[in-house]
Formats: structure tokens, sequence, C-alpha cells
């Protein structure tokens, strides 16, 4: 039931994806170029030595070697030559360094707060269909929650910092010991755990959002209440995350070989909107909350799904 319902509601508001991928375009544009205006001026000479190490290039030739196991020591070799020429390199602009880096760093939590944001905007835009049918706009719900939307951002950006930072990490750090055995089994295992972080971070929080917007709980009431219900359903919804953030990475590479990049933001925003919606529903069916499918039809979670879509003389939610 739950499935068919998280497909029926995303097709109803399909036109949202186009909506999350103007948002990301101009909120990514905006910020890189105010960045990039001030870091610019500052780390011109430094970017300008790093280029000449080559280290990016060096880092794709052994992940080439990896993949095909041809020259990986001589690889391995030059991308740690070149680290140390890195070390090098900052220690000789270590000023210029630390102000480009303090700079990105800051407008990368702008952006994220910014970003995250439109979680939030998009949970409220969904509950409101679901719960009475209605159609709110992405930048007029943007605005109303304007308040409640950056306070959570601040708290939810934290939580996806340090997260990321250890899951991420362990990922880099597990992947290159496996290496060590094997090239091939220690990519596998860094993107394995690289996605199960991806999961673990929506499997934590799920219902975070859903009770802030459907029942309008503060953001600690709304935290508290997330744990209480993630009580008995917390693997089965990271397992649920894990196949979704999989399946979203291969339409992803697909997308951009494909259509050469050009369908990547609708597949990326498309995974965005499927799993706000997911937890929408995951959140009605917990608390027994009939909700609109789609324009003419509402499900109560309390029955089975052949009768839970509602006939029209009982079409109502109260």
């Amino acid at each position: 039931m739950k499935v068919k319902s998280t497909n029926s509601i995303f097709f109803s508001k399909f036109s949202l994806i186009f909506k999350i991928i103007l948002f990301v375009l101009i909120l990514s544009l905006i910020t890189s170029v105010i960045a990039f205006s001030i870091v610019a001026p500052i780390s011109k000479d430094l970017r300008s030595d790093i280029d000449k190490v080559g280290i990016g290039y060096k880092f794709v030739d052994y992940i080439d070697a990896s993949l095909h196991g041809e020259n990986l020591d001589s690889a391995r070799a030059a991308l740690i030559d070149a680290t140390t020429q890195i070390d090098d390199v900052m220690a000789a602009w270590s000023g210029e360094m630390a102000a480009a880096i303090s700079i990105l760093i800051l407008f990368i939590i702008i952006f994220a707060i910014l970003y995250f944001m439109a979680f939030y905007t998009i949970t409220d835009i969904v509950n409101s269909f679901m719960s009475s049918n209605s159609d709110f706009g992405f930048a007029a719900n943007y605005i109303k929650n304007l308040k409640k939307s950056f306070i959570f951002s601040v708290f939810y950006t934290l939580y996806v910092i340090v997260l990321y930072v250890v899951g991420f990490g362990l990922a880099l750090a597990i992947g290159l010991l496996m290496s060590q055995l094997n090239a091939i089994l220690g990519l596998f295992t860094m993107v394995l755990l690289a996605i199960g972080t991806l999961a673990l971070r929506r499997a934590l929080v799920p219902f975070w959002m859903p009770a802030m917007a459907a029942k309008d709980m503060s953001i600690k009431d709304a935290f508290i209440k997330n744990f209480e219900l993630l009580k008995g359903t917390f693997w089965r919804m990271f397992g649920e995350y894990f196949v979704i953030y999989t399946v979203a990475l291969v339409a992803l590479i697909g997308a951009g070989v494909l259509t050469f990049g050009v369908a990547v933001l609708i597949v990326y925003a498309g995974a965005w909107l499927y799993m706000q919606i997911k937890d929408m529903v995951e959140y009605y069916h917990l608390n027994g909350m009939k909700y609109y499918i789609d324009e003419q039809k509402v499900v109560n979670p309390k029955k089975i799904y052949r009768d839970a879509v509602l006939d029209d003389e009982n079409f109502s939610l109260n």
C-alpha cells in the first residue's frame, strides 16, 4: 500500500521536480558567484601552484589503474608524491590557504542551510496535498516557513556535517585499507559504505520533518517524536533507503552517460522528491491518518489496500 501511495503522490506532484531544479540552479549560481568573487583574488597564486602539481589528474589515473589493474603501483606512487608536493605548496601559502578555506567553508555552510530549508518546504507542500488536496507554491511556501525552516535547517545541517565527516571518513579509510588486498574490493567497499552513510542520514530522522509539517510540532518535540516512531522501523527504513540510493546512483550515472548529463538534475530532483514523499506516507501510516494519493482518491491506512481507497460518499478526511 505504501509504495503504491508514494508512487501515486509522486506522479501527482511531479511538477515539483522542475521547481526543485530551478531552486538548486539559482541557489548554486548565486552562492558560487559570490564565493568565487571573494576567493579568486585571494587564492590566485595558490591555485596556480596547485595546478602545476596535477593532483587531480593523478587521482583520476589512480582510480583508472585500480579499475583496470594496470600500473597500480606507479599510479599510487605518483598520487602519494603529488600529495607530498601539495603539502609543500600549502605550507608556502598558509595564510592565503587559511583565508580561502575559511571563506569556502562559510559559503558551503550557508549553501547547505538554504538548501536544507527546501527539505521542509517540500515536506510541507506534500503534507498540504495529502491532508487537504491543497496546491501550495514552492516559492510561497519557502517564504512562508522561512523562520521555522531556517532554524530547523541549522540543526539539520550540523547533523549532516557530523554524520558525513564520520561516515565518509570511515568509508574512505576502510576502502583504502581494503584496496591493499584488492583494488576492486577496496573501491566497492568505499562505494558501499558511502551509500550506507547516505541511507543512514535519511533513516535516522525520517519523521522529524513530517511531524513538524503534519502536527505543527516544534523542532525539539518533532525530533523526540521521530525517535519514538523509529522504534521497530529503523532497520526497515535503512534497508529501503539503501536500495533507493543505490537505484538513484545507478540512474544518475545512466542519465549522465545516455543524455550527456542533461537528465542528471531531473533524476536528482526526482529522487529528492520521492524520498520526501516516502517519509510523509510512512508518517501518515504510523499515525493512522487518512490522506489523498491524487485529486480523486483518499487512502485510509487502517484498511487493506483494496478497501483503503474511499468511495465518493466517504470522501472526507474528517
